[in-house]
């Protein structure tokens, strides 16, 4: 049994190895924080920082320093056991049972009252070791075969000894260098995890579920597969199989959905990429961009509309738009009572571009990257990615067909990606209520062809985009592109957007396309010159 040391230094209550407590009062004593800057950053969130540290006679440390944040997170933390000391319980009883996780060396608390003010842990540091999903990648097939396998009777062992990680995902799980067979597995990351009491079915399923959903890069439904009959074990009855399958899959698919939602609001949180700090204004910045950068940008988009010029993108009536200052500047026009009562009234309804061009990248689907949303001295103004070096979609095409800058095969690549991005987007459940052509941006790097969706104000994020408006946005994009492009080519971008949808098949196909020229029927088509 090791033994411990326990002893109150600098206010905090401190637990630790007996043979380290003289090298923590000297090196790490009395203020964590001090230590950790001296060290080699890791890692940074808002309620934690770890640093690699190299302290006499202990070795390389992992040093983390907690503190509450938020008046949620204070309660909490009253409440119960901060981080740190769960991270202290769970380290000693894993590898107690057997589990592999780094040695822990030291736990610090320190409160007033319930308060926690601050908490500390420390841990051995595992050097060449990098977290699951590269290291699955970087091993060939047989042994990439193997540490799915390992991974998975893993995760069984420590559920069967009553621990239940609360954040299973790859990055919790570190791999030493060798073969997948037999290399080092640690875990890692245990502040979430709870010991001592039987893991339920249901946790199993949620767990591996987030195991696997942190692998979809890099595993598809075979390498999943085999992950589930490592963890089942021997020959399970097919029965077990099917149900445990159809389990895990559906909570690869909410988590998968739960994921897009929170990563789609961090540009309306503090977070470690968007920060409220805007100076004299309220709403969101992006961190690496400063309130000075802003400011200068909407003076130069204040100048560009006085003088007007190409820098001037739409002066209309709701809204203008210039490129000023290396961004390009949107400016909501406050100019009715109407919109004046909706400023006051749904004031989320004006940054709706700003968030929703945010969600668009979290999806991974191109479009021009926010950077900024502020309101204030009776302003309402959003920043984005400058992507003026990119032509529309509708231009494009135009002068490409014209000029014979495109050969037969680049144009069918190009119909071919437009096709697919489209078909994307819908099976995305993403619906852009204005998809026509000049809100389209082409992006070409030789061979490659891709796609950057613009005013994002009117997008929808849907489980699925029914019939009715794919029809909508197929016909908004068939009507603003230049006749140029023939019937012919239009009908093998019908034929490649169709497959595996609900349109697929020469009658569905029909049918589709009759309702797509009735709408069709109801709005300007371009004919030669690109309409806005």
């Amino acid at each position: 049994m090791t033994r411990l040391a326990r002893f109150v230094e600098g206010g905090f209550r401190v637990e630790t190895l007996a043979e380290a407590e003289g090298p923590v009062r000297l090196h790490l004593l009395p203020d964590p924080s001090a230590a950790l800057a001296r060290g080699e950053p890791v890692k940074r969130n808002l309620y934690r920082a770890a640093a690699r540290l190299d302290v006499p006679h202990l070795g390389v440390l992992l040093l983390k320093v907690h503190r509450p944040r938020g008046f949620v997170d204070g309660l909490r933390a009253a409440l119960r056991p901060s981080r740190a000391r769960k991270e202290w319980t769970a380290s000693r009883y894993l590898r107690g049972a057997g589990v592999p996780t780094p040695a822990p060396v030291l736990v610090a608390e320190r409160r007033r009252g319930l308060r926690l003010v601050q908490a500390a842990s420390a841990a051995r540091f595992l050097g060449r070791r990098e977290t699951f999903a590269p290291a699955l990648a970087a091993q060939p097939p047989a042994k990439a075969r193997a540490l799915l396998a390992r991974a998975g009777r893993l995760i069984r062992a420590f559920h069967d000894r009553g621990i239940s990680h609360g954040d299973l995902h790859s990055g919790n799980l570190l791999v030493a260098p060798g073969p997948g067979d037999r290399c080092g597995l640690d875990v890692i990351d245990l502040h979430t995890v709870k010991v001592g009491a039987p893991v339920g079915p249901r946790a199993r399923r949620a767990q591996l579920a987030q195991w696997l959903h942190s692998l979809a890069a890099v595993a598809g439904p075979g390498g999943r597969l085999r992950l589930l009959l490592a963890y089942l074990g021997a020959r399970p009855d097919r029965r077990v199989l099917a149900r445990a399958w159809a389990g895990v899959e559906a909570g690869v698919a909410a988590r998968e959905r739960r994921r897009l939602r929170s990563r789609g609001r961090r540009c309306i949180e503090e977070s470690q990429t968007f920060t409220s700090d805007v100076g004299p204004f309220t709403g969101w910045r992006r961190r690496d961009t400063g309130v000075e950068a802003l400011v200068a940008a909407l003076a130069a988009h204040d100048r560009a509309l006085a003088v007007g010029g190409p820098q001037v993108l739409k002066d209309g009536r709701k809204s203008r738009v210039t490129r000023a200052g290396g961004l390009v500047v949107k400016e909501a026009l406050l100019s009715t009572w109407s919109r004046r009562l909706t400023a006051r009234l749904a004031p989320d309804r004006l940054r709706a571009g700003y968030e929703h061009a945010h969600a668009l990248t979290v999806r991974g689907i191109g479009t021009a990257a926010p950077v900024a949303f502020l309101r204030g001295r009776g302003r309402v103004v959003t920043f984005y990615e400058d992507l003026g070096a990119l032509p529309r979609l509708d231009h494009r095409v135009r002068d490409a067909l014209r000029t014979g800058a495109w050969s037969p095969r680049r144009k069918r690549e190009v119909l071919d990606a437009c096709a697919d991005f489209t078909a994307r987007l819908h099976r995305l459940g993403v619906w852009h209520g204005d998809l026509k052509a000049c809100n389209w941006l082409v992006e070409e790097h030789g061979l490659r062809v891709a796609f950057r969706l613009v005013d994002t104000d009117r997008i929808e994020f849907r489980g699925e985009v029914d019939r009715a408006r794919r029809m909508r946005n197929l016909a908004q994009l068939a009507a603003s592109i230049p006749r140029v492009v023939t019937r012919t080519d239009r009908l093998r971008w019908w034929r490649r957007y169709a497959r595996g949808t609900p349109f697929e098949g020469r009658e569905a196909r029909r049918a589709a396309a009759r309702d797509v020229a009735a709408l069709m029927a109801e709005k300007t088509v371009v004919v030669d010159e690109p309409i806005e």
